[in-house]
Protein backbone atom coordinates (compact mmCIF):
# COMPACT_ATOMS: atom_id res chain seq x y z
CA UNK A 1 0.00 0.00 0.00
CA UNK A 2 1.32 3.31 -0.62
CA UNK A 3 1.44 5.68 2.58
CA UNK A 4 0.71 9.28 1.30
CA UNK A 5 -0.58 10.36 4.50
CA UNK A 6 2.47 12.88 5.03
CA UNK A 7 2.50 14.24 1.43
CA UNK A 8 0.89 17.43 0.20
CA UNK A 9 -0.83 18.07 -2.89
CA UNK A 10 0.00 19.64 -6.47
CA UNK A 11 0.49 22.97 -6.59
CA UNK A 12 2.08 25.59 -8.76
CA UNK A 13 5.22 25.76 -7.02
CA UNK A 14 8.62 24.13 -6.62
CA UNK A 15 8.43 20.19 -6.84
CA UNK A 16 10.07 18.34 -4.21
CA UNK A 17 10.99 15.37 -6.83
CA UNK A 18 11.67 16.70 -10.19
CA UNK A 19 13.39 16.18 -13.63
CA UNK A 20 17.03 17.88 -13.79
CA UNK A 21 17.80 19.55 -17.28
CA UNK A 22 20.51 17.37 -17.13
CA UNK A 23 19.29 14.21 -17.50
CA UNK A 24 17.55 12.38 -20.03
CA UNK A 25 14.43 10.83 -19.95
CA UNK A 26 15.65 7.10 -19.71
CA UNK A 27 17.70 8.82 -16.37
CA UNK A 28 14.84 10.65 -15.05
CA UNK A 29 12.71 7.55 -15.09
CA UNK A 30 15.37 5.65 -13.44
CA UNK A 31 16.47 8.45 -10.48
CA UNK A 32 12.67 8.69 -9.71
CA UNK A 33 12.06 5.01 -8.68
CA UNK A 34 12.44 5.41 -5.02
CA UNK A 35 9.37 5.48 -3.60
CA UNK A 36 7.84 1.57 -2.68
CA UNK A 37 10.96 0.28 -4.96
CA UNK A 38 8.41 1.22 -7.58
CA UNK A 39 8.06 4.81 -8.79
CA UNK A 40 7.96 8.26 -7.42
CA UNK A 41 4.15 9.67 -5.96
CA UNK A 42 4.00 12.74 -8.01
CA UNK A 43 3.49 15.33 -4.86
CA UNK A 44 4.09 18.98 -4.51
CA UNK A 45 5.70 19.75 -0.73
CA UNK A 46 4.64 23.44 0.47
CA UNK A 47 8.07 25.34 0.89
CA UNK A 48 6.24 26.29 4.72
CA UNK A 49 4.72 24.09 6.68
CA UNK A 50 1.86 26.63 8.05
CA UNK A 51 1.57 29.19 5.40
CA UNK A 52 -1.39 31.74 4.63
CA UNK A 53 -2.26 30.83 0.81
CA UNK A 54 -3.76 33.81 -1.40
CA UNK A 55 -5.53 32.39 -4.80
CA UNK A 56 -6.69 35.05 -7.18
CA UNK A 57 -8.66 33.03 -10.36
CA UNK A 58 -7.90 36.05 -12.66
CA UNK A 59 -8.35 34.94 -16.15
CA UNK A 60 -6.19 37.48 -16.90
CA UNK A 61 -6.71 37.04 -21.22
CA UNK A 62 -7.50 39.31 -23.92
CA UNK A 63 -11.57 40.15 -23.37
CA UNK A 64 -11.59 39.91 -27.46
CA UNK A 65 -12.06 36.05 -26.89
CA UNK A 66 -13.59 35.86 -23.00
CA UNK A 67 -16.27 38.23 -23.68
CA UNK A 68 -17.77 35.28 -25.69
CA UNK A 69 -17.91 32.86 -23.44
CA UNK A 70 -21.23 32.12 -21.40
CA UNK A 71 -20.73 32.88 -17.94
CA UNK A 72 -17.11 33.77 -17.96
CA UNK A 73 -16.79 35.04 -14.49
CA UNK A 74 -18.34 32.09 -13.12
CA UNK A 75 -15.05 30.38 -14.25
CA UNK A 76 -12.74 31.90 -11.55
CA UNK A 77 -15.20 29.30 -8.92
CA UNK A 78 -13.38 26.21 -11.64
CA UNK A 79 -10.48 26.10 -8.39
CA UNK A 80 -12.66 26.53 -5.38
CA UNK A 81 -10.98 22.95 -4.91
CA UNK A 82 -8.29 25.11 -3.44
CA UNK A 83 -10.44 25.53 -0.53
CA UNK A 84 -9.32 22.03 0.26
CA UNK A 85 -5.66 22.94 1.21
CA UNK A 86 -7.66 23.52 4.61
CA UNK A 87 -6.73 20.19 5.36
CA UNK A 88 -3.81 21.38 6.63
CA UNK A 89 -4.64 22.49 10.43
CA UNK A 90 -2.18 25.77 10.22
CA UNK A 91 -2.99 26.37 6.58
CA UNK A 92 -5.10 29.61 6.13
CA UNK A 93 -6.70 30.38 2.49
CA UNK A 94 -8.06 34.03 1.21
CA UNK A 95 -9.77 33.21 -1.85
CA UNK A 96 -11.02 36.57 -4.02
CA UNK A 97 -14.04 36.28 -6.92
CA UNK A 98 -15.87 38.85 -8.86
CA UNK A 99 -18.95 38.08 -7.59
CA UNK A 100 -19.69 36.36 -4.34
CA UNK A 101 -19.74 32.30 -4.03
CA UNK A 102 -23.05 31.01 -2.50
CA UNK A 103 -22.63 30.05 0.92
CA UNK A 104 -23.74 26.87 0.19
CA UNK A 105 -21.15 25.87 -2.31
CA UNK A 106 -18.80 27.25 -0.25
CA UNK A 107 -20.49 24.28 2.24
CA UNK A 108 -20.40 22.16 -0.03
CA UNK A 109 -16.68 22.05 -1.25
CA UNK A 110 -15.43 21.84 2.85
CA UNK A 111 -17.62 19.37 3.25
CA UNK A 112 -15.23 17.39 0.89
CA UNK A 113 -12.23 17.78 3.55
CA UNK A 114 -11.33 14.86 5.13
CA UNK A 115 -9.06 15.17 8.37
CA UNK A 116 -10.59 18.11 9.97
CA UNK A 117 -14.06 19.47 10.70
CA UNK A 118 -15.85 22.56 8.39
CA UNK A 119 -16.23 24.36 11.63
CA UNK A 120 -12.22 24.23 12.05
CA UNK A 121 -12.04 24.62 8.29
CA UNK A 122 -14.52 27.98 8.31
CA UNK A 123 -12.03 29.91 10.79
CA UNK A 124 -9.33 29.95 8.62
CA UNK A 125 -11.00 30.78 5.29
CA UNK A 126 -11.78 34.13 3.84
CA UNK A 127 -13.38 34.57 0.56
CA UNK A 128 -13.54 37.98 -1.10
CA UNK A 129 -15.12 39.56 -3.56
CA UNK A 130 -15.10 42.65 -5.83
CA UNK A 131 -19.25 42.55 -6.44
CA UNK A 132 -18.63 43.14 -10.23
CA UNK A 133 -20.42 40.97 -12.82
CA UNK A 134 -17.85 42.93 -16.12
CA UNK A 135 -15.77 40.66 -18.27
CA UNK A 136 -13.04 42.81 -17.23
CA UNK A 137 -10.10 40.65 -15.65
CA UNK A 138 -10.34 39.85 -11.76
CA UNK A 139 -6.83 41.01 -11.21
CA UNK A 140 -7.90 44.31 -12.59
CA UNK A 141 -11.04 44.47 -10.54
CA UNK A 142 -8.70 44.23 -7.88
CA UNK A 143 -6.31 46.95 -8.87
CA UNK A 144 -9.24 49.29 -9.25
CA UNK A 145 -10.09 48.84 -5.19
CA UNK A 146 -7.50 50.50 -3.19
CA UNK A 147 -9.66 49.56 -0.24
CA UNK A 148 -10.43 45.78 -1.22
CA UNK A 149 -6.62 45.22 -1.81
CA UNK A 150 -6.31 47.02 2.01
CA UNK A 151 -8.40 44.58 3.29
CA UNK A 152 -6.72 41.53 1.48
CA UNK A 153 -3.46 42.61 3.15
CA UNK A 154 -5.45 42.46 6.48
CA UNK A 155 -6.16 39.18 5.96
CA UNK A 156 -2.82 37.70 5.30
CA UNK A 157 0.57 37.31 6.43
CA UNK A 158 3.10 38.71 4.02
CA UNK A 159 6.26 37.20 5.02
CA UNK A 160 4.36 33.49 5.03
CA UNK A 161 2.05 33.86 2.28
CA UNK A 162 1.80 32.21 -0.95
CA UNK A 163 0.17 34.17 -3.67
CA UNK A 164 -1.11 31.59 -6.71
CA UNK A 165 -2.93 32.73 -9.96
CA UNK A 166 -4.53 31.24 -13.00
CA UNK A 167 -1.50 33.18 -15.04
CA UNK A 168 1.06 35.32 -14.05
CA UNK A 169 0.73 39.07 -15.84
CA UNK A 170 1.81 42.50 -15.10
CA UNK A 171 -1.51 42.45 -13.00
CA UNK A 172 -0.83 39.84 -10.98
CA UNK A 173 2.79 41.48 -10.57
CA UNK A 174 1.43 44.63 -8.92
CA UNK A 175 -0.98 43.24 -6.76
CA UNK A 176 1.86 40.87 -5.09
CA UNK A 177 4.00 43.91 -4.93
CA UNK A 178 0.83 46.20 -3.36
CA UNK A 179 0.43 43.50 -0.97
CA UNK A 180 4.06 42.76 -0.07
CA UNK A 181 4.50 39.37 -1.03
CA UNK A 182 7.05 37.43 -3.33
CA UNK A 183 5.76 36.84 -6.91
CA UNK A 184 8.09 33.73 -7.53
CA UNK A 185 6.86 33.53 -11.21
CA UNK A 186 8.80 33.82 -14.06
CA UNK A 187 9.10 37.51 -15.51
CA UNK A 188 6.26 39.05 -17.81
CA UNK A 189 8.79 38.77 -20.29
CA UNK A 190 9.41 35.00 -20.72
CA UNK A 191 5.51 34.33 -20.89
CA UNK A 192 6.32 35.00 -24.81
CA UNK A 193 6.97 31.55 -24.55
CA UNK A 194 3.62 30.57 -24.05
CA UNK A 195 2.04 32.15 -26.77
CA UNK A 196 1.39 31.28 -30.33
CA UNK A 197 4.50 32.01 -31.90
CA UNK A 198 6.75 31.03 -28.80
CA UNK A 199 4.86 27.83 -28.82
CA UNK A 200 6.17 27.06 -32.13
CA UNK A 201 9.49 28.46 -31.79
CA UNK A 202 10.20 26.32 -28.65
CA UNK A 203 8.95 23.13 -30.61
CA UNK A 204 11.42 24.02 -33.57
CA UNK A 205 14.58 24.48 -30.70
CA UNK A 206 13.25 21.29 -29.28
CA UNK A 207 13.09 19.00 -32.34
CA UNK A 208 9.27 18.32 -32.03
CA UNK A 209 7.31 18.11 -34.32
CA UNK A 210 4.47 20.20 -35.41
CA UNK A 211 2.23 21.52 -38.03
CA UNK A 212 3.54 22.84 -40.85
CA UNK A 213 3.52 27.02 -40.81
CA UNK A 214 5.55 30.17 -40.39
CA UNK A 215 6.88 30.92 -36.97
CA UNK A 216 6.69 34.55 -36.85
CA UNK A 217 4.57 36.52 -35.10
CA UNK A 218 1.95 38.30 -37.86
CA UNK A 219 0.49 42.05 -36.70
CA UNK A 220 -1.50 42.89 -39.95
CA UNK A 221 -4.00 41.28 -42.10
CA UNK A 222 -1.67 41.71 -45.08
CA UNK A 223 1.61 39.83 -43.14
CA UNK A 224 -1.20 37.28 -43.00
CA UNK A 225 -1.37 37.19 -46.43
CA UNK A 226 1.95 37.37 -47.02
CA UNK A 227 2.59 34.67 -45.14
CA UNK A 228 0.77 32.20 -46.93
CA UNK A 229 2.16 33.12 -50.27
CA UNK A 230 5.12 32.12 -48.35
CA UNK A 231 4.34 29.20 -47.25
CA UNK A 232 2.63 27.97 -50.47
CA UNK A 233 6.18 28.31 -52.16
CA UNK A 234 7.25 25.13 -50.35
CA UNK A 235 3.84 23.59 -50.41
CA UNK A 236 1.52 24.65 -53.50
CA UNK A 237 -0.95 22.22 -52.48
CA UNK A 238 -1.49 23.82 -49.08
CA UNK A 239 -5.44 24.18 -48.66
CA UNK A 240 -6.29 23.86 -45.38
CA UNK A 241 -4.97 26.41 -42.71
CA UNK A 242 -5.97 27.80 -38.62
CA UNK A 243 -4.95 31.36 -38.26
CA UNK A 244 -5.14 31.81 -34.18
CA UNK A 245 -4.64 34.99 -32.40
CA UNK A 246 -0.95 34.73 -30.29
CA UNK A 247 -3.01 34.87 -26.56
CA UNK A 248 -6.08 32.89 -27.55
CA UNK A 249 -7.46 30.92 -24.80
CA UNK A 250 -9.15 27.23 -25.07
CA UNK A 251 -9.41 27.67 -29.13
CA UNK A 252 -11.47 30.81 -28.56
CA UNK A 253 -8.48 32.87 -30.42
CA UNK A 254 -8.52 30.22 -33.43
CA UNK A 255 -10.12 30.50 -36.89
CA UNK A 256 -10.34 28.32 -39.74
CA UNK A 257 -9.64 29.20 -43.61
CA UNK A 258 -10.18 27.40 -47.04
CA UNK A 259 -7.53 28.99 -49.37
CA UNK A 260 -8.64 29.80 -52.84
CA UNK A 261 -6.30 27.87 -55.83
CA UNK A 262 -5.01 31.52 -56.62
CA UNK A 263 -2.07 32.34 -54.89
CA UNK A 264 -2.45 36.24 -55.36
CA UNK A 265 -2.08 39.17 -52.82
CA UNK A 266 -5.79 40.99 -53.43
CA UNK A 267 -7.57 37.13 -54.12
CA UNK A 268 -6.12 35.81 -50.64
CA UNK A 269 -6.66 39.24 -48.69
CA UNK A 270 -10.35 38.99 -50.00
CA UNK A 271 -10.65 35.69 -49.21
CA UNK A 272 -9.43 36.32 -45.55
CA UNK A 273 -11.67 38.93 -44.90
CA UNK A 274 -14.71 36.79 -46.20
CA UNK A 275 -14.02 33.47 -45.67
CA UNK A 276 -11.97 32.78 -42.32
CA UNK A 277 -14.60 30.83 -39.78
CA UNK A 278 -13.58 31.63 -36.27
CA UNK A 279 -14.59 29.26 -33.42
CA UNK A 280 -15.95 31.60 -31.52
CA UNK A 281 -18.58 32.44 -34.14
CA UNK A 282 -17.67 36.00 -33.89
CA UNK A 283 -17.07 37.76 -37.56
CA UNK A 284 -13.98 37.85 -39.73
CA UNK A 285 -13.96 41.33 -39.34
CA UNK A 286 -14.04 41.25 -35.67
CA UNK A 287 -11.43 38.50 -35.51
CA UNK A 288 -9.17 40.21 -37.45
CA UNK A 289 -9.55 43.17 -35.80
CA UNK A 290 -7.46 41.69 -32.75
CA UNK A 291 -4.53 40.94 -34.89
CA UNK A 292 -2.78 44.41 -34.87
CA UNK A 293 -2.94 43.88 -30.73
CA UNK A 294 -2.18 40.72 -30.11
CA UNK A 295 -0.49 39.67 -33.25
CA UNK A 296 -1.12 35.71 -34.85
CA UNK A 297 0.72 32.68 -36.36
CA UNK A 298 -0.46 30.67 -39.38
CA UNK A 299 -0.59 27.13 -39.69
CA UNK A 300 -1.59 23.83 -41.64
CA UNK A 301 -4.84 22.67 -40.36
CA UNK A 302 -4.91 19.10 -39.87
CA UNK A 303 -7.92 17.42 -41.61
CA UNK A 304 -7.70 13.74 -40.77
CA UNK A 305 -10.44 11.41 -40.20
CA UNK A 306 -10.45 10.53 -36.20
CA UNK A 307 -8.12 13.35 -35.25
CA UNK A 308 -7.22 12.97 -31.69
CA UNK A 309 -6.82 16.11 -28.81
CA UNK A 310 -4.19 14.91 -26.25
CA UNK A 311 -2.30 16.92 -24.04
CA UNK A 312 0.71 16.60 -21.40
CA UNK A 313 0.99 19.65 -18.86
CA UNK A 314 4.49 19.99 -16.45
CA UNK A 315 5.21 21.95 -13.62
CA UNK A 316 9.15 24.35 -13.42
CA UNK A 317 10.72 24.22 -10.38
CA UNK A 318 12.66 27.25 -8.73
CA UNK A 319 15.97 25.68 -10.06
CA UNK A 320 14.10 24.97 -13.73
CA UNK A 321 13.51 21.48 -13.05
CA UNK A 322 10.77 19.67 -15.00
CA UNK A 323 7.81 17.60 -13.67
CA UNK A 324 5.41 16.17 -15.77
CA UNK A 325 1.95 16.13 -14.11
CA UNK A 326 -0.80 14.53 -16.28
CA UNK A 327 -1.89 13.76 -19.46
CA UNK A 328 -5.34 14.39 -20.93
CA UNK A 329 -7.32 13.29 -23.79
CA UNK A 330 -9.22 16.49 -24.70
CA UNK A 331 -12.77 17.16 -25.38
CA UNK A 332 -13.05 19.58 -28.21
CA UNK A 333 -16.27 21.10 -29.30
CA UNK A 334 -15.83 22.99 -32.95
CA UNK A 335 -12.04 23.11 -32.35
CA UNK A 336 -12.60 24.96 -28.60
CA UNK A 337 -12.30 23.33 -25.64
CA UNK A 338 -15.29 21.19 -23.40
CA UNK A 339 -13.83 19.28 -20.78
CA UNK A 340 -10.70 16.21 -20.79
CA UNK A 341 -10.18 12.53 -19.72
CA UNK A 342 -7.45 11.42 -17.53
CA UNK A 343 -4.98 9.66 -18.69
CA UNK A 344 -4.21 9.93 -21.70
CA UNK A 345 -4.35 6.65 -24.02
CA UNK A 346 -1.58 4.23 -23.07
CA UNK A 347 -0.81 3.75 -26.80
CA UNK A 348 1.15 7.60 -27.19
CA UNK A 349 1.58 8.84 -23.08
CA UNK A 350 4.80 8.54 -22.76
CA UNK A 351 5.42 9.66 -26.20
CA UNK A 352 3.29 13.01 -25.13
CA UNK A 353 5.21 12.86 -21.81
CA UNK A 354 8.33 12.96 -23.95
CA UNK A 355 7.79 15.83 -25.67
CA UNK A 356 6.28 17.61 -22.75
CA UNK A 357 9.31 17.18 -20.70
CA UNK A 358 11.76 18.20 -23.95
CA UNK A 359 9.01 20.99 -23.89
CA UNK A 360 9.83 22.08 -20.42
CA UNK A 361 13.66 22.22 -20.54
CA UNK A 362 13.58 24.47 -23.17
CA UNK A 363 10.99 26.89 -21.19
CA UNK A 364 13.60 26.89 -18.35
CA UNK A 365 16.35 27.67 -20.42
CA UNK A 366 14.42 30.51 -21.39
CA UNK A 367 14.34 31.77 -17.81
CA UNK A 368 10.77 30.05 -16.54
CA UNK A 369 10.50 29.37 -12.96
CA UNK A 370 7.44 28.56 -10.79
CA UNK A 371 5.59 27.89 -13.62
CA UNK A 372 2.58 25.49 -15.02
CA UNK A 373 2.63 24.75 -18.70
CA UNK A 374 0.79 22.45 -20.76
CA UNK A 375 1.32 20.81 -24.44
CA UNK A 376 -1.34 20.14 -27.09
CA UNK A 377 -0.56 17.87 -29.46
CA UNK A 378 -2.58 15.91 -32.14
CA UNK A 379 -2.68 12.14 -32.79
CA UNK A 380 -4.23 10.33 -35.55
CA UNK A 381 -3.47 6.26 -36.71
CA UNK A 382 -1.64 5.90 -39.56
CA UNK A 383 -2.53 2.96 -42.57
CA UNK A 384 0.14 0.81 -40.84
CA UNK A 385 -1.40 1.12 -37.29
CA UNK A 386 1.24 3.53 -36.34
CA UNK A 387 0.39 6.63 -34.15
CA UNK A 388 2.04 9.77 -35.76
CA UNK A 389 2.19 12.85 -33.47
CA UNK A 390 2.32 16.57 -33.59
CA UNK A 391 2.62 19.59 -30.91
CA UNK A 392 0.01 22.22 -31.67
CA UNK A 393 0.61 24.75 -28.56
CA UNK A 394 2.02 25.44 -25.10
CA UNK A 395 0.40 27.13 -22.30
CA UNK A 396 2.39 28.84 -19.42
CA UNK A 397 -0.70 29.37 -17.00
CA UNK A 398 -3.39 27.51 -15.09
CA UNK A 399 -5.25 25.14 -17.80
CA UNK A 400 -8.71 23.42 -18.62
CA UNK A 401 -6.95 20.12 -16.90
CA UNK A 402 -5.57 22.12 -13.76
CA UNK A 403 -8.55 22.30 -11.75
CA UNK A 404 -9.70 18.56 -12.45
CA UNK A 405 -6.43 17.11 -11.17
CA UNK A 406 -5.86 19.29 -8.39
CA UNK A 407 -9.31 18.48 -7.14
CA UNK A 408 -8.51 14.63 -7.59
CA UNK A 409 -4.98 14.87 -5.68
CA UNK A 410 -7.07 16.77 -3.04
CA UNK A 411 -9.77 14.65 -2.11
CA UNK A 412 -8.31 11.42 -3.32
CA UNK A 413 -4.86 12.04 -1.19
CA UNK A 414 -2.58 10.62 -4.30
CA UNK A 415 -0.56 11.43 -6.63
CA UNK A 416 0.97 10.92 -10.45
CA UNK A 417 2.70 7.99 -11.34
CA UNK A 418 5.64 8.77 -13.82
CA UNK A 419 6.56 6.98 -16.77
CA UNK A 420 3.37 4.86 -16.57
CA UNK A 421 1.53 8.53 -16.61
CA UNK A 422 -1.12 6.96 -14.01
CA UNK A 423 -2.84 7.94 -10.65
CA UNK A 424 -3.40 5.98 -7.47
CA UNK A 425 -5.06 7.05 -4.58
CA UNK A 426 -3.69 6.80 -1.02
CA UNK A 427 -4.62 3.56 -0.73
CA UNK A 428 -2.59 2.71 -4.19
CA UNK A 429 -5.76 2.24 -5.51
CA UNK A 430 -5.53 3.27 -9.53
CA UNK A 431 -8.18 6.68 -10.60
CA UNK A 432 -9.19 8.29 -13.65
CA UNK A 433 -11.86 10.75 -14.47
CA UNK A 434 -14.09 12.39 -16.81
CA UNK A 435 -14.17 16.33 -16.64
CA UNK A 436 -16.67 18.99 -18.44
CA UNK A 437 -16.47 22.66 -18.22
CA UNK A 438 -19.60 23.33 -19.57
CA UNK A 439 -22.49 21.17 -19.18
CA UNK A 440 -24.76 23.81 -20.94
CA UNK A 441 -28.78 23.10 -20.86
CA UNK A 442 -32.18 25.41 -21.03
CA UNK A 443 -33.44 23.54 -18.59
CA UNK A 444 -30.96 23.69 -16.08
CA UNK A 445 -31.30 27.46 -15.32
CA UNK A 446 -34.33 26.01 -13.43
CA UNK A 447 -31.95 25.00 -10.73
CA UNK A 448 -30.78 26.90 -8.15
CA UNK A 449 -27.06 26.31 -6.14
CA UNK A 450 -29.38 25.09 -3.12
CA UNK A 451 -31.26 23.01 -5.52
CA UNK A 452 -28.59 21.72 -7.01
CA UNK A 453 -27.32 20.42 -2.77
CA UNK A 454 -30.56 18.92 -2.79
CA UNK A 455 -30.32 16.74 -5.43
CA UNK A 456 -26.95 15.33 -4.52
CA UNK A 457 -28.43 14.62 -1.01
CA UNK A 458 -30.76 12.54 -2.30
CA UNK A 459 -29.14 10.68 -4.93
CA UNK A 460 -25.80 8.99 -4.25
CA UNK A 461 -24.64 9.45 -8.18
CA UNK A 462 -23.97 12.83 -7.41
CA UNK A 463 -22.20 12.54 -4.50
CA UNK A 464 -18.29 11.93 -3.71
CA UNK A 465 -17.62 9.09 -1.58
CA UNK A 466 -14.64 9.57 0.45
CA UNK A 467 -14.28 6.12 1.46
CA UNK A 468 -14.06 4.65 -2.26
CA UNK A 469 -12.67 7.93 -3.80
CA UNK A 470 -14.92 7.84 -6.29
CA UNK A 471 -18.22 9.95 -7.80
CA UNK A 472 -18.64 13.35 -8.50
CA UNK A 473 -17.36 16.47 -7.66
CA UNK A 474 -19.48 19.86 -8.89
CA UNK A 475 -17.85 23.26 -10.22
CA UNK A 476 -18.97 26.55 -11.52
CA UNK A 477 -22.24 25.28 -9.13
CA UNK A 478 -23.22 29.55 -9.11
CA UNK A 479 -23.50 29.59 -12.96
CA UNK A 480 -26.31 27.16 -12.96
CA UNK A 481 -29.62 30.16 -12.75
CA UNK A 482 -27.89 32.65 -14.67
CA UNK A 483 -26.95 30.48 -18.32
CA UNK A 484 -27.76 27.04 -17.28
CA UNK A 485 -23.72 25.61 -17.75
CA UNK A 486 -22.31 23.76 -14.47
CA UNK A 487 -19.12 21.98 -14.44
CA UNK A 488 -17.68 18.44 -13.05
CA UNK A 489 -15.84 15.60 -12.87
CA UNK A 490 -16.61 12.04 -12.29
CA UNK A 491 -14.01 10.15 -10.53
CA UNK A 492 -13.62 6.38 -11.18
CA UNK A 493 -11.44 3.26 -11.54
CA UNK A 494 -10.91 3.10 -15.48
CA UNK A 495 -11.89 6.46 -18.31
CA UNK A 496 -14.46 4.11 -19.95
CA UNK A 497 -16.16 4.02 -16.53
CA UNK A 498 -15.72 7.91 -15.34
CA UNK A 499 -17.59 8.44 -19.04
CA UNK A 500 -20.62 6.44 -17.98
CA UNK A 501 -20.54 7.95 -14.77
CA UNK A 502 -20.88 10.97 -16.34
CA UNK A 503 -23.67 10.41 -19.01
CA UNK A 504 -26.14 8.82 -16.08
CA UNK A 505 -25.12 12.19 -13.98
CA UNK A 506 -26.17 14.45 -16.77
CA UNK A 507 -29.45 12.54 -17.37
CA UNK A 508 -30.70 12.64 -13.79
CA UNK A 509 -29.58 16.46 -13.94
CA UNK A 510 -31.58 17.28 -16.84
CA UNK A 511 -34.50 15.12 -15.12
CA UNK A 512 -33.98 17.12 -12.05
CA UNK A 513 -34.24 19.93 -13.87
CA UNK A 514 -37.53 19.40 -15.72
CA UNK A 515 -39.35 18.59 -12.96
CA UNK A 516 -42.62 20.66 -13.36
CA UNK A 517 -42.79 23.02 -10.66
CA UNK A 518 -45.24 22.36 -7.30
CA UNK A 519 -48.65 24.34 -7.74
CA UNK A 520 -49.49 26.23 -5.07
Amino acid sequence: MFDLRKMQILMPFSPKYAVDPELDQEQHSGRNRVLDNATIIRGLHHPHPHVDLLHIPSLTLDTSCTKHVTGFTFYEERLLCFLLHLNEPQNRVVYVTSMPVSLCVVDYYLSLLTDISMQDAKQRLSMVCCYDPSTEPLSVKILQRPRLMKRIKHLICPGKTIFSSYCNTAAEQQISMQLGIENIQSDVSCLFWGTKTGSRNIFKEAGIPHCFGGHEMLQSVEAIVDSVISLRKSRPDLKHLMVKLNEGVSGLGNASWELPNNSNFTVLLKSLMTDLKPCSGVSPEEFLRCVPTVGAIVEERIDIANLRSPSAQGLIGKDGRVEIVSTHEQVLHNGIFDGCTFPANEEYRAAIQKHCLLCGLCLASKGLRNERFGVDFLTWEDEDGEWQLLAVEINVRSLGTTHPMMTLQLVAKGGYLTPEGTFVDRFGRSRSYFAVDSFLHESLKSLTPEDLMDSISLNPILQYNKGSTTGTIFYMIDALPSTGKIGMMCIQEKPSQATNHFHAVKALLLNESSLKPALI
